[in-house]
């Protein structure tokens, strides 16, 4: 897919940022094996999000929030 629109990038940060599905739903439970992991619930976070970013940038964002798969 390649490059994200602005557009695209805020409306797939307010679903995450509303709690709605985001990714399939693998948001928060990424985030609570990494947050385990490195110790604190923030590096969970900041883990998943970057996790979510690059699924995004490399295969698109559908309309109901998942990441399209190829």
């Amino acid at each position: 897919m390649g490059k994200l629109t602005k557009k695209m990038r805020s409306w797939l940060v307010k679903r995450a940022r509303a709690g709605k599905k985001v990714a399939g739903g693998g948001f928060a439970k990424l985030a609570a094996k990494a947050a385990k992991f490195y110790g604190s619930k923030e590096s969970g976070r900041k883990v998943a999000a970057k996790v979510m970013w690059n699924l995004a940038k490399k295969y698109g964002v559908s309309r109901t929030g998942k990441i399209k798969k190829r």
